[in-house]
């Protein structure tokens, strides 16, 4: 099979058109070299020099090839052995005999067998032998004139040969002048109209130049606005009335023209479009990711490299940053504050840290934390959390002078625990301990010292 084929020549021809020409494995040996020489592109193909050193360079690794067997010349059979219709053909005058050929005879080292050998003697001629008859000693016979001595209607004819001859010399040299003196005739050319051939496929374009009896020549190119296998231009212009066997130029489109694909990740997406656009491609699906990384509406990557040459109206895939994944708050209401501050941290939020008194939280728990456990915030946003100091600091009431009794309602009224009164239940109060005036946390512990 021809390799590269279409069903019209110039199909065939636009299809080879930056295809490298396929070589059989059955080469063997010569296929990388084969391959490199047929290469479409005349800067990647190997020049003449260049594949005649590489063919001279394989020829002593490849064997020898096997003798080619030679058919001899050889006098014809006179051996009584010999068959009949070989001795027949033998004796006729001028019949070569072909033997077997003989399959050890190598042509690049036997010398050319001389052919006039095995030619037989023609049979001399008649009256061209020797006056002296060999055989019998007496002279040869003596060449005569046929016509001369032939019957009276040929010397008449001899006779009158010349006037014939004369008569169709003169009828010649009179019908040459007539021949010169008219006009040459003219005959009309057949014509048809050249048709609008602009953007019509090339194997139909073709077909009609077949029919008109056009020749076809064309070249190829890329432009924008055509397609593949479309006609750009074409020479002469449609309505030009064209003569059979005129010759129809075309320009055939390789394609849109190549253009560059311009640099797009990192590029916001509105930027990246209109790269696109100024490059004359088409933006093709897209799709959305959380990146650590890359910024939101930014583009992360692109199907095709910055700087591969593509065909116009080509399109490009592109991938864009929904910026970082959204954080999910966790619950960490009665933990460690220190812990819930080191993972809000650890999660890329900032922590606004609040301590406060608490009557039910213990010192160091977290009491509340806002967005509360189970909202989503963006990574970098603020987390307050609220962390318990503990029981409140208050300072110890002045009860000196106030019976016993009445001191200890007083103390307990204020969050204090009275745990003792040292003296006469009733009697009045002398002091008490911790002091008073003295800060100490809500709830602690008082002693009441009375008056003995």
């Amino acid at each position: 099979d021809v390799p590269l084929s279409a069903p019209t020549a110039l199909a065939t021809m636009v299809a080879r058109q930056g295809v490298d020409l396929p070589i059989p494995d059955l080469l063997g040996p010569l296929v990388p070299i084969l391959q490199d020489a047929a290469r479409a592109r005349p800067d990647h193909r190997l020049t003449a020099a260049q594949l005649a050193e590489a063919l001279l360079r394989l020829a002593p690794t490849l064997p020898r090839p096997e003798p080619l067997p030679l058919s001899r010349l050889s006098t014809p059979a006179v051996s009584g052995t010999a068959s009949s219709e070989a001795t027949t053909a033998a004796e006729a005058p001028g019949v070569l005999v072909l033997s077997d050929p003989d399959p050890t005879v190598d042509l690049r080292t036997s010398a050319p067998a001389d052919v006039t050998e095995s030619l037989p003697a023609p049979d001399p001629l008649p009256g061209s032998g020797n006056p002296d008859d060999s055989s019998t000693g007496e002279p040869g016979p003596v060449p005569t004139d046929p016509v001369a001595e032939g019957p009276p209607s040929r010397r008449r004819l001899r006779a009158v040969l010349p006037l014939i001859l004369a008569f169709f010399a003169v009828g010649a040299v009179f019908g040459a002048l007539h021949l010169i003196d008219r006009p040459p005739e003219v005959v009309a050319p057949v014509t048809h109209p050249v048709g609008e051939f602009k953007g019509r496929p090339a194997d139909e374009v073709e077909a009609e130049i077949a029919a008109n009896n056009w020749r076809l020549l064309f070249t190829t190119a890329r432009e924008d606005g055509f397609a593949k296998g479309t006609v750009i231009r074409q020479a002469p212009p449609a309505g030009t009335a064209l003569a059979e066997g005129a010759e129809v130029s075309l320009v055939i489109s390789e394609g849109f023209a190549l253009r560059p694909v311009p640099q797009l990740e990192g590029l916001p997406r509105s930027e990246a479009l209109a790269a696109l656009s100024a490059a004359g491609l088409l933006m093709g699906g897209t799709a959305e990711e959380y990146s650590e990384t890359v910024p939101s509406e930014v583009i992360i990557r692109a199907s095709l490299p910055a700087g591969q040459e593509v065909e116009g109206n080509t399109t490009v895939d592109i991938v864009w940053s929904l910026g970082p994944e959204p954080r999910i708050i966790a619950d960490f209401v009665g933990q460690l504050g220190s812990e819930a501050v080191d993972r809000l941290q650890s999660a890329g939020l900032v922590v606004d840290l609040v301590e406060e008194y608490s009557q039910t939280v213990g010192e160091g728990l977290v009491i509340s934390v806002s967005p509360a456990a189970g909202r989503s915030v963006a990574k970098g946003s603020t987390v307050q959390v609220v962390v318990s100091l503990g029981l409140p600091f208050v300072r110890v009431p002045d009860v000196s002078g106030m019976q016993a009794a009445r001191a200890a309602d007083e103390l307990a009224d204020q969050g204090f625990e009275v745990v003792d009164t040292v003296g006469p239940p009733n009697a009045e109060v002398l002091a008490t301990s911790p002091p008073a005036g003295e800060s100490v946390r809500q709830g602690s512990e008082i002693v009441i010292f009375t008056r003995q």
